[in-house]
């Protein structure tokens, strides 16, 4: 997968290993994942986080819709 803008499902699974956050806007369509501060600070990159810097998926559909 080197150098390619992961999935949403990476980025979930990413999220749950706490290596990421993701904030839901207001009207729930789009989510935004950006890499957590302790992935910095304890240097956990891998090919999926390191994308993690204001990728937006649409919520519903899962589809990528604003890459940073």
């Amino acid at each position: 997968m080197k150098n390619q803008i992961p999935t949403y499902e990476q980025c979930v699974d990413e999220m749950n290993a706490k290596r990421v956050t993701g904030r839901i806007s207001d009207d729930d369509n789009f989510i935004i994942f950006n890499y957590s501060p302790e992935t910095d600070f304890e240097n956990l990159w891998n090919e999926v986080n390191i994308w993690c810097r204001g990728l937006i998926f649409d919520n519903r559909t899962k589809e990528l819709v604003a890459v940073p």
